[in-house]
């Protein structure tokens, strides 16, 4: 009995070890079912079968290994949360608008044409037949021969003097209708002509074989008020006969005009310009304005050579002036150094352009000098270098004559001088033929003073 339970105790293990859940099995060859209404009923494989059997309801046989355990359950596999991106900024940042694209390269340049081949060299020139050179020549042969009308005036005799000493003096031929001092006798040729009389002018032209005629006869403002008749002849009809001549001989004929030629409706706050209205109150500004226009048109329609300068009132220390409306500024030094007083006919605050002789006589020689092709068509310009009152005038000459007293008596040509200009533009001649002044006020009151004192106190 012991041996027979002992045979079946593997069969008891292996039913004991299975649970319902898992009563089948196919792997291990048995089945064992259970319910509720009956006992365990098992079924185990032929192999037991066949063995004999202890009891008839259940043998195993006695070799069999007992089943194994059952295998644990893995604990399930957590599941990974799904990655969360990173939150957006609260404002993002506006992106810039992308640079514009570049245009597109151009295509390539094609290679250089081959440089052309040179032209083939000229022969050489032969050498040049140059004349031999020309002998010295004298002074008569370089320089222009020249006639001054009117050369005893204030004028003629500085320019006469200016001109010799560059030009020769047997080459420079002064003309009046006076007597010649001593002194300008000797200094060189003098001629008497009469502007008035054609024939006696012109035998003065082509005896002396001129080429430069320089034309001063004229009466001053001052004068040619007196006398309207005898200005209207010597400015005028004396202008015509010289005119004619130098178009007939091919002169270069040379002018001067004056601040005269302007008017009362001509600018006066304002530098007044090389064009503009001209409308002269006396006959000696009429003349002037008349010799302009003549001249310009000669040179038009002849193509005469004609030059002309407007002067402002020149002062030289010559006390003989000619009679003009500026030769106050004259007649107060020769007074001031020899009796301390002067009487003026002007206003204190009368303003008028000046100018010393010395850059009169440089304005003068300019304007002859200059080549005909670099004035071109303007034929006429204002020249200036200071502009002054009497009142003026007089505080600078008191530093050379500290006791000096002027009064005021305004008379005729007060009217004169309120019609011209107090100062004139001449940028143009300083452009076109390089004008320039050299005498400011102090620096001509100084030689003024200087010069009297040298040469006429002791007359």
């Amino acid at each position: 009995m012991t041996s027979s339970f002992n045979r079946l105790r593997p069969l008891v293990k292996c039913a004991k070890n299975i649970r319902p859940s898992i009563l089948k099995d196919s792997s291990w060859g048995f089945s064992s079912q259970a319910d509720n209404s009956g006992p365990l009923k098992s079924s185990c494989p032929p192999s037991f079968v066949s063995s004999p059997p202890i009891l008839a309801s259940s043998r195993c046989p006695p070799t069999k290994p007992p089943c194994p355990p059952p295998a644990p359950k893995c604990p399930p596999t957590p599941s990974c949360p799904p990655p969360t991106p990173p939150p957006c900024p609260p404002n993002p940042p506006r992106c810039p608008p992308p640079p514009a694209c570049p245009p597109p390269c151009p295509p390539p340049c094609p290679p250089p044409c081959p440089p052309p081949c040179p032209p083939p060299c000229p022969p050489p020139c032969p050498p040049p037949k140059c004349p031999p050179p020309c002998p010295p020549s004298n002074n008569f042969q370089e320089s222009p021969r020249i006639l001054i009308t009117g050369s005893l005036g204030q004028l003629g005799v500085e320019f006469a003097r200016v001109l010799r000493h560059k030009y020769g003096r047997d080459n420079v031929i002064m003309s009046d209708i006076l007597k010649p001092s001593r002194e300008v006798a000797e200094s060189g040729p003098y001629v008497f002509a009469d502007i008035l009389d054609f024939k006696c002018l012109q035998d003065a032209v082509v005896t002396n074989r001129i080429d430069w005629l320089i034309h001063f006869s004229a009466l001053l403002s001052a004068i040619g008020e007196q006398n309207v008749p005898l200005a209207v002849r010597v400015n005028i009809e004396g202008l015509h006969n010289a005119m004619e001549l130098a178009k007939q001989y091919k002169l270069r004929i040379m002018v001067p005009s004056t601040i005269g030629a302007f008017g009362p409706d001509s600018p006066r706050d304002i530098p007044t310009p090389n064009f503009t209205i001209q409308r002269p109150r006396t006959i000696y500004g009429v003349s002037k304005v008349h010799a302009e226009l003549l001249g310009e048109y000669y040179y038009h329609r002849f193509g005469l050579d004609f030059r002309c300068v407007r002067l402002p009132g020149i002062i030289s220390p010559d006390p003989q002036t000619g009679g003009g409306t500026t030769d106050y500024a004259v007649a107060i030094f020769h007074e001031a150094l020899a009796k301390g007083h002067y009487s003026c006919y002007l206003r204190p605050d009368t303003r008028m352009p000046m100018m010393y002789i010395e850059d009169c006589m440089r304005a003068l020689l300019g304007i002859m000098e200059a080549p005909n092709d670099t004035l071109c068509d303007v034929r006429t310009y204002n020249v200036a270098a200071i502009s002054f009152t009497p009142e003026e005038l007089t505080e600078a000459i008191k530093k050379h004559v500290p006791n000096l007293t002027v009064d005021y008596k305004p008379d005729s040509r007060q009217f004169i001088a309120d019609t011209w200009p107090t100062i004139l533009d001449d940028s143009l001649a300083r452009k076109i033929w390089g004008w320039s002044h050299d005498y400011d006020m102090d620096k001509m009151v100084e030689v003024m003073v200087e010069n009297i004192k040298k040469h006429f106190m002791d007359k």
